[in-house]
């Protein structure tokens, strides 16, 4: 979802996540996946049932987790920037709204992984006063416009 504004008309307007974190998410899962497939095979060699259980386990969590929960995570995970607050929503089974005024956050930090560099993505994490609240796979774009709306309520970043 491209960005317009952070509000239109003083309406705060609901946003997404890029959608290249589906891929990204499942590029990460594979190599993780990749070691584990290789110990079932190692494992096969010797406890032929306990070697086939696990194996079973991995394929199943792997589709799973493939093909229902992180195309579920990325349209779960929302954000709203009115003039002076944030709302960001997460959560595929137990859903979690978190409250930001952007006068209270104190520190921000925008980080990339190679990964996210190539996809033109980056992990923004705002360190308000309390618990620090983090905007996972977030264009860079719309990570830019953020940080001048926190920049504008006059807080150093």
């Amino acid at each position: 979802m491209k960005i317009l504004q952070i509000s239109v008309g003083g309406i705060a307007v609901k946003k997404q996540i890029s959608q290249k974190s589906v891929l990204l998410w499942r590029i990460w899962l594979t190599v993780l996946a990749i070691p584990l497939f290789f110990c079932c095979g190692v494992l096969l060699q010797f406890l032929l049932l306990w070697g086939a259980l696990l194996f079973i386990a991995a394929v199943i969590l792997y589709l799973f987790a493939i093909l229902y929960y992180f195309p579920h995570l990325y349209r779960s995970i929302t954000y709203q920037a009115a003039s002076s607050r944030l709302e960001l929503q997460k959560g595929v089974f137990l859903q979690n709204i978190i409250q930001l005024e952007f006068s209270s956050i104190i520190y921000t930090r925008c980080t990339q992984t190679l990964l996210q560099r190539m996809f033109k993505i980056c992990t923004l994490q705002l360190h308000p006063i309390g618990k620090a609240a983090t905007l996972p796979q977030l264009p860079v774009d719309d990570a830019k416009c953020l940080l001048t709306a926190i920049e504008e309520t006059g807080h150093e970043i």
